[in-house]
């Protein structure tokens, strides 16, 4: 699958009815009125995508129910923090009391564990997502000790969020970091990757900076680029110093970059390819803005801010 062969995606509302005994549920469901505009054509009902602009007939809507979501095992990819303003409330107390000389607290929310990179058939489509301080070099020069024990609670704390959103860090960059989705469902990674940046802002204004403030520590501002996009694992191999490594390739990543240094101070902004694959609540907070696809290649690219 290519960037632009980006899959299609119908948002519902749905009620249980009941389940059966072999587990399979059995649902109502109807089309999100928040996206979408219904209307009658040549006798038959329509429906308008309002974000996507996309058309198409009441008679689609049951064709694909009846050949693709008959029997589909439903998974759920969720967040272990619940809410990330009481999440930061909480962290906040466990920093301080850190910070005062306390041992380290871990978040009583489970993060899933680290892991190596690993594509099956050495190909994904990732949602990548990248994290830069602003003005990480004037901070660093003006208190280097202060900025190191910052940016080691920093990096810990959003490295373990990520975690907790079932996403993984693929490097750290010194002042930032980039990391990746790769859940099997293409709209559950889309829809999880935001929540997980909006949440790692109101965790850094809400918990982190209050408990570096208290502390007398520098305190951090961040830009986030989000994009998604097919993804492949390079091998890198040098025979003569026997270094080897496995890296991402893609121009996913590349747009990631390019859409987190064009974002304003603790902003999101977000590529088109991601935003098409978001549930409707996140496409009603995401707004285009002006941004230079030349800068990646891509003329026209959309760039959308998520507020």
């Amino acid at each position: 699958m290519s960037d632009k062969e980006v899959p299609f995606r119908m948002d519902f509302n749905s009620k249980l009815l009941g389940e059966t005994g072999d587990g399979t549920l059995l649902l109502h469901i109807e089309l999100d009125e928040r996206r979408y505009d219904e209307y009658m054509e040549d006798g038959k009902k329509h429906y308008r995508d309002k974000f996507l602009n996309v058309v198409f007939s009441e008679d689609l809507i049951s064709e694909s129910i009846s050949s693709q979501l008959s029997g589909m095992p439903v998974g759920l990819l969720s967040s272990s923090i619940g809410s990330s303003e009481s999440y930061s409330k909480q962290r906040k107390m466990a920093l301080t009391s850190e910070l005062n000389g306390a041992a380290y607290i871990q978040p009583e929310q489970k993060a899933i564990e680290h892991r190596e990179i690993d594509i099956p058939n050495q190909s994904a489509w990732l949602s990548i997502v990248s994290i830069d301080i602003c003005s990480s070099s004037r901070i660093s020069q003006s208190d280097p000790e202060g900025f190191e024990r910052s940016y080691e609670i920093f990096i810990r704390e959003i490295g373990t969020l990520i975690g907790q959103f079932n996403g993984h860090i693929w490097k750290t960059t010194g002042d930032g970091l980039i990391g990746y989705l790769s859940d099997a469902s293409i709209n559950s990674q889309s829809d999880s990757i935001v929540d997980f940046a909006l949440s790692a802002i109101e965790y850094l204004q809400s918990g982190i900076n209050p408990a570096l403030k208290e502390s007398k520590l520098p305190t951090f501002d961040i830009r986030i680029g989000i994009d998604s996009g097919e993804t492949k694992i390079r091998n890198i191999s040098i025979p003569t110093t026997n270094f080897t490594q496995k890296d991402l390739s893609g121009s996913v990543i590349n747009r990631a970059v390019k859409l987190q240094e064009s974002a304003p101070q603790n902003g999101v902004y977000i590529g088109e390819y991601l935003r098409d694959n978001l549930h409707v609540q996140w496409l009603e907070r995401a707004h285009i803005v002006e941004f230079d696809g030349a800068a990646i290649g891509i003329e026209k690219f959309r760039c959308y801010k998520v507020l």
